[in-house]
């Protein structure tokens, strides 16, 4: 399930997630405001594939010993 659907799906919204923050700061860059709740959450949605990355290695799915995770 982690394999299939829930890390490619993380990888897209950590994309969109990275993308909103270029944005946050290329819009603080010409119009010199900083949007700092749209950031906070693009940067979040950016550290969501290394959570759920984490959360991977912590349940051991990349020991070879195990069978199923």
């Amino acid at each position: 399930m982690f394999r299939a659907y829930l890390m490619p799906l993380s990888t897209l919204i950590g994309f969109i997630g990275l993308l909103g923050m270029v944005l946050v700061a290329l819009d603080y860059h010409l119009n010199q405001r900083w949007e700092a709740t749209a950031f906070a959450a693009a940067a979040s949605a950016t550290a969501l594939p290394l959570i759920l990355f984490l959360i991977r290695w912590m349940r051991g799915h990349f020991n070879r010993q195990l069978q199923h995770p």
